[in-house]
């Protein structure tokens, strides 16, 4: 007997055979009969049996839909902020800044049991999920990840005698898509994710495409510990590479930067990751501080109780700065193509 999974078809033709998967494993996530799966950064089906097609994959994919409505509170407007860590373990081993698990760790200290982020495996590229529940776990997730990370959470465990709350921190892409099924009120994803913080994203890199990039430099991938990247006035990034035995700085223009970006990214409109409780990101301030911009009471909540703790030092961002990030998220929409 044949196997009809017209669904994924209709996903595998128009979304990945197409160019146009994120890479985001949401469909993955969605899939309640564990049909598809992971495969070098795209879906894959795997089912023995007939498809349901329920259309659920199609339906969160984020390259077919926009960002959707945020299903916490939201706030009348965004409010923009730039900020550092006064924690020198977030600053020394993360980005410069240290915002990102400052914010984390404020989530358990509010009493959230697990935040879900993103870790190194064998190398650089390879970026995995993982939960941290403490203040060292946070540390082995340090540093910007700049590479594709599918979405891994955990519903439905009957193995589990009670729910973790988890803070879950990922790209816009993913983000959506979580909203989306939260939304709908999918398993019990809405008591597993309480609070989503987001990260700017002008796109991730292709995991093959950076590695041929290190190659023709003869730089060895496996030596490299850390990468970081910043955008200058003159449309040039400067890619810093951190070795083990030196740091290496790279000059590039955006031609050729573009040119490392995962295909899918170019269909993607959202810039400041809207669907987040609140997000962060490096554009629009000074060296060693982060931008941070809140879309609802979850994420002000959250931000409130890290400066009454004096964990974040933080001012309002400059007008200036916040019209910049705005620029970048309406040219990212207006520049993105359609399914």
């Amino acid at each position: 007997m044949s196997i009809d999974f017209k669904i994924f078809q209709a996903l595998e033709k128009n979304i990945i055979d197409a160019g146009l998967c994120k890479g985001c494993g949401t469909c993955v996530l969605a899939c309640e009969f564990e049909f598809i799966k992971m495969e070098n950064n795209i879906p894959v089906y795997i089912g023995k049996s007939v498809c349901a097609n329920c259309g659920m994959c199609l339906y969160i994919c984020p390259s077919i839909s926009k960002s959707s409505v945020n299903i916490s509170k939201s706030l009348n407007k965004p409010l923009f902020y730039q900020a550092r860590s006064n924690d020198i373990d977030f600053t020394e081993f993360g980005q410069v800044a240290g915002v990102t698990n400052t914010l984390a760790y404020t989530a358990l200290m509010k009493g959230i049991k697990a935040i879900r982020s993103l870790k190194e495996g064998e190398n650089i590229t390879d970026i995995q999920s993982f939960n941290a529940y403490n203040k060292d776990q946070l540390l082995e997730g340090s540093g910007g990840k700049f590479f594709l990370a599918p979405i891994s959470v955990e519903v439905d465990d009957p193995n589990k005698q009670e729910i973790e709350s988890n803070l879950f921190i990922g790209l816009p892409c993913t983000l959506s898509s979580i909203n989306t099924l939260q939304k709908y009120k999918f398993k019990n994803l809405n008591e597993i994710i309480k609070i989503k913080i987001g990260l700017f994203c002008r796109g991730i890199l292709d995991p093959d495409k950076f590695k041929d990039f290190i190659i023709k430099r003869n730089l060895d991938l496996n030596s490299i510990i850390k990468i970081n990247y910043f955008k200058k006035k003159n449309d040039q990034r400067i890619l810093k590479l951190k070795l083990e035995k030196e740091n290496v700085s790279i000059n590039l223009e955006e031609k050729e930067w573009s040119q490392l970006v995962w295909e899918g990214c170019q269909y993607c409109h959202d810039f400041l990751a809207e669907s987040s409780d609140l997000s962060i990101g490096w554009e629009g301030v000074p060296p060693g501080w982060q931008s941070i911009v809140v879309f609802t009471e979850i994420g002000n909540e959250l931000l409130k109780f890290a400066i009454n703790k004096k964990l974040l030092e933080i001012e309002p961002l400059p007008q200036e700065s916040v019209k910049e990030l705005n620029r970048i998220h309406e040219l990212k929409d207006k520049n993105a193509k359609f399914v």
